[in-house]
């Protein structure tokens, strides 16, 4: 848990182990990540950066349906557009348009 989660320290560990069940003290979590070199609270108070977050879960995509008023020689026309963003790379890929009629 505390590779995983470098900025949760000898404090926050504790929590989160209780919510699996497991009631553990602080200290003991300290001298645990002592006795495998590791510092009990190398990242205070630190964010996750999303290139972390989203590392272990490979592609991950957020999606999105819109409409967009196209002013056109014809009138007014009301195109359907849905698209995916790659989260990692934060690219836009259209997967189509469709124009009413």
């Amino acid at each position: 848990m505390a590779l995983d989660n470098p900025s949760w320290g000898y404090t926050r560990t504790p929590r989160r182990a209780g919510q699996s069940g497991y009631q553990v003290g602080r200290g003991t979590i300290a001298n645990i990540l002592k006795e495998n070199g590791i510092d009990p609270a190398p990242q205070p108070r630190a964010h996750t950066r999303w290139s972390t977050f989203l590392k272990p879960l490979g592609v991950f995509y957020a999606t999105d349906f819109l409409s967009v008023e196209v002013f056109t020689l014809k009138g007014l026309i009301t195109h359907y557009i849905l698209i995916f963003v790659d989260i990692a790379s934060r690219s836009v890929h259209v997967a189509g348009i469709n124009p009413t009629s």
